[in-house]
């Protein structure tokens, strides 16, 4: 396998701020990844629930499912996947409680 060989991946971003979801999701096709993005927690479940998915890139305080809710049902859906969380704000409890259950903080 040459150097420049990458790994393609699946890979699901939720956010509810579609400058977010875009910027995100753009970057991660340019890599090369294949990418699902959803518009909020219920929308990511659904997405969750057709796709087999190497990756979550979830925000965490969103209206409705918020992103412990997408955690947990990533865990039980795919639970091979990794989990990445993202958030604009800083609060530490919230991103204590995202890395307890699975994820890794951004």
């Amino acid at each position: 396998m040459s150097s420049d060989a990458r790994i393609q991946m699946d890979i699901l971003v939720i956010d509810d701020d579609p400058r977010i979801l875009t910027s995100v999701g753009d970057f991660l096709k340019v890599q090369g990844h294949r990418v699902h993005l959803a518009r909020g927690g219920e929308e990511g479940l659904d997405v969750l629930r057709r796709n087999a998915v190497d990756i979550v890139i979830t925000d965490i305080l969103m209206p409705g499912v918020d992103g412990f809710e997408v955690l947990r049902e990533t865990r039980r859906l795919s639970p091979g996947a990794e989990a990445i969380v993202i958030t604009a704000h800083r609060d530490l409890e919230n991103a204590f409680r995202a890395m307890r259950e699975g994820a890794f903080d951004f």
